[in-house]
């Protein structure tokens, strides 16, 4: 469904996805289905769907849950609350993490019209790169 540009679809399938399996599978595919719906521009439907996660979730999967709680604020335009909760978040040791992380904290700064913090998660999204392209697309953004 998401290669079809169904996103909705897609995010009611991960639902029921969710609620046959249980933890770890099942919150993933909750995770899923939040994401699914942020891409359909459906902020309240993603964040219901976090609820289905349920509080059974890995680092990982509360990292990720953490990331769209800030990914839904900001779809409904408060970005200060976004920027608020994603700058409270501690640098992750996974660099990937880190990299998303800083990449979130980024946009709602500026969204929140913070340039200053926007440029310094900038800076630390490029610091944490493992390769020459990610540090050019961070240098780029």
């Amino acid at each position: 469904m998401l290669q079809q540009n169904k996103p909705a679809a897609a995010a009611q399938i991960y639902e029921q996805l969710a609620a046959q399996n249980t933890p770890p599978r099942g919150p993933d595919f909750a995770l899923r289905a939040a994401r699914a719906w942020l891409t359909a521009g459906q902020p309240d439907e993603a964040s219901r769907a976090l609820g289905l996660a349920g509080e059974t979730l890995t680092a990982a999967q509360r990292f990720e849950r953490s990331l769209l709680q800030i990914q839904v604020q900001g779809a409904r335009g408060q970005y200060a609350n976004a920027w608020r909760q994603a700058s409270a978040i501690p640098e992750p040791r996974d660099p990937a993490q880190a990299s998303q992380l800083f990449h979130l904290q980024q946009q709602m700064a500026l969204r929140a019209g913070q340039p200053v913090h926007g440029v310094r998660a900038g800076l630390a999204r490029d610091r944490v790169a493992t390769s020459e392209s990610e540090r050019n697309i961070a240098r780029r953004d």
